[in-house]
């Protein structure tokens, strides 16, 4: 299955998927010589008023290609890949991928899987809290180490600046929350 493939299924997985993304999809296939009854369907449907309808022929031309619909977590785990070397590529902003890793980590919740995304989590929250500048250049290193396999833990030495350090002085309530974590 190619990455595209997989990048559509995460986002049926997160129920962000629209109608015409699956015609988009199925017009690239077809661009790649990826040429099937169902794809040239899936592609023709681009003004279908039915989500169920066009998903039918979608997971259609996924037979017909010989890709299985991938299970939520291995796919979801594909795409945070794909996203993290996107922001470490640039050619998705930080904020707009720590938003696709925050709902990840919100969807893998119901499969108690979500562990390895609670920093990108938390950092999520700290564009409202800490400048752009600051928070953007932490997320593109978690983007690179989550990429090398490398697991976050939090600092526990208490003379590294934590990351909250700017959110602690304002007593917000996500500080609040912290200082009991911590």
């Amino acid at each position: 299955m190619n990455e595209e493939t997989n990048t559509l299924i995460a986002k049926i997985h997160l129920n962000k998927t629209n109608i015409r993304d699956f015609s988009d999809w199925a017009v690239s296939c077809l661009e790649q010589d990826l040429d099937t009854k169902n794809i040239r369907i899936v592609a023709a449907m681009y003004d279908a008023t039915s989500l169920s309808e066009i998903d039918t022929y979608f997971r259609r031309s996924l037979n017909e290609l010989g890709w299985e619909f991938p299970q939520e977590k291995e796919c979801l785990e594909r795409y945070a890949k794909s996203v993290a070397q996107q922001i470490v590529d640039k050619t998705i902003s930080p904020a707009g991928g720590c938003e696709v890793f925050y709902e990840i980590h919100c969807s893998l919740i119901y499969l108690n899987e979500e562990e390895q995304f609670n920093y990108f989590r938390d950092l999520y929250w700290c564009y409202k809290y800490l400048p752009v500048e600051e928070i953007d250049l932490k997320v593109i290193q978690e983007a690179e180490r989550y990429l090398s396999g490398k697991k976050f833990i939090f600092p526990k030495n208490i003379e590294e600046k934590p990351l909250f350090a700017e959110i602690d002085k304002k007593e917000s309530f996500l500080s609040k929350i912290w200082k009991k974590i911590s």
